[in-house]
Order: C-alpha cells, then sequence, then structure tokens
C-alpha cells in the first residue's frame, strides 16, 4: 500500500516522468497497472478543471425576449417589416406607430383575439424603424401608401382599415386619401397634422414646434438633403430614429 500510497501522493504534485519511476520501482505489476491508469485520470481531470477555470462565462440572457417580425422585399428591394396579432380571419387593420418607436407600440398584454374579437391587427415597422429598411431619400406620404398597399396586397387584403398613432397618424390619413378603394376606415390616435401641407391653416403650422428655427421642420416636406446628413450620422446605428416623409 505504501506504494500505491506514494503514486497518488506524486500524482498530485509531480509531472508524470517521476510518477513513471516511482511506479516502477514500488508498485507490483497489477497494482503499478491500476495506479498508473488511476494517475493518469486524476491528471486529465485536473487539466479539464483548469481548462474550465480558463474559459470565458457564458453570455448573459438577454434582458428582454427577442422580438420575431415577418416581412415583405419591396420593388426596390428594402424590407417591410411586420407582426400579426388577433384572428387570422378577422378584418385586417394596418396599425402605424409613431416617432421613435415601432410595431411594439400596439402590443397588448391580454390576447387581442380576447380584446378585439374579429380583428386582424397588422402592426407594421415603418421603413427607417424596427427591422424595416430605411427609406430612401425624399420618401413621402404617398410613397408609404404605395408601400402600404404592396404590403395589403401580399397578405391578400383587398380591403382593410388604417390606424395611426402619433406621428403615424398623417401617414394612416395619407393612406386612407391615397387609397380611397382599398381603405375602409381611418383612425388618427392622438395624432400630429401634416404641418406643412399647403391646406393647413396657418395657425396650425404655427404650432409645429420641429419647424421652429434649429428644429428642422420635416413634416409635410421631402427633406432630402437633411436626409442624407442624417444618415451620416446614425450610419453606426442598427435603427434609424427619424422618418423621412
Amino acid at each position: 500500500m505504501s506504494g500505491t500510497w506514494r503514486v497518488f501522493r506524486w500524482a498530485c504534485g509531480r509531472p508524470l516522468p517521476a510518477l513513471s519511476r516511482v511506479v516502477a520501482a514500488r508498485a507490483p505489476h497489477g497494482v503499478r497497472a491500476l495506479a498508473t491508469a488511476a494517475a493518469a485520470a486524476a491528471i486529465a481531470a485536473a487539466s479539464a478543471a483548469a481548462a474550465a477555470e480558463a474559459a470565458p462565462p457564458p453570455p448573459p440572457p438577454p434582458l428582454v425576449p427577442p422580438i420575431e417580425t415577418q416581412s415583405i422585399q419591396l420593388a426596390d428591394g428594402r424590407r417591410l417589416a411586420y407582426r400579426c396579432y388577433g384572428d387570422p380571419a378577422g378584418v385586417p387593420v394596418y396599425a402605424l406607430h409613431g416617432m421613435g418607436s415601432s410595431h411594439c407600440t400596439f402590443q397588448t398584454d391580454e390576447p387581442l383575439a380576447a380584446l378585439a374579437p374579429g380583428v386582424l391587427l397588422v402592426a407594421l415597422d415603418r421603413p427607417g424603424y424596427g427591422d424595416s429598411d430605411n427609406p430612401p431619400a425624399g420618401y413621402s406620404y404617398a410613397a408609404f401608401a404605395r408601400d402600404l398597399a404592396t404590403l395589403a396586397t401580399a397578405l391578400g387584403h383587398e380591403r382593410f382599415a388604417v390606424c395611426g398613432h402619433s406621428s403615424g397618424g398623417p401617414y394612416a390619413l395619407a393612406a386612407a386619401a391615397l387609397l380611397p378603394e382599398r381603405v375602409l376606415a381611418c383612425a388618427a390616435i392622438s395624432s400630429d397634422p401634416p404641418y406643412n401641407h399647403p391646406e393647413v391653416p396657418e395657425a396650425v403650422r404655427k404650432s409645429d414646434n420641429m419647424a421652429e428655427a434649429g428644429k428642422g421642420g420635416f413634416y409635410g416636406v421631402d427633406p432630402v438633403e437633411q436626409v442624407r446628413e442624417l444618415c451620416v450620422h446614425t450610419a453606426s446605428s442598427p435603427y434609424v430614429y427619424f422618418s423621412a416623409v
């Protein structure tokens, strides 16, 4: 037993060559083979433990679950993302979020089918937000209406309703005005008006605090140069927190 004990003691604290000499000198043949195998297993376990300590820790779990969307590819190659809620066979309602937001605006704690039976809510990521690609410079309300019609056609919805929240309101109103044969109803929720439209009253135009000096005044115009400049400053970001009109 003294030879075997020395083998284990050397296995814990000496290199393998020294261990081999001790085994050869002190242990009978059967005990020698058993001790050698045990020592090799101990060394392998120690090496594995050392490697595990050196390995980087696994990444922490995400703070929020991943957001999944579907998308279509538009004629110019851009991706337009959306997510559906509610009854697949219900009346389609296309929902348009406001500035600095996404389709998540329209998520609910309760299932939509329980809150609004018979409704299919198609919540978009407007171009330049969420999973949708950036719009081209000079993107207009009319261009958005064409994109919306393309999406509705792709989803098999010949007739549908639209709603827009905050700065998504003008886009919903534009869709209703430009697609009268397809839009059944329109709702503008806490909406901005198209401040710079030529038929907007002067009092409404002056209420646009975005039109004050240094703030841009983007509503109702095609700010091509402003968009190009903004793209340069936001090129490193996965989201562009601006929707050109």
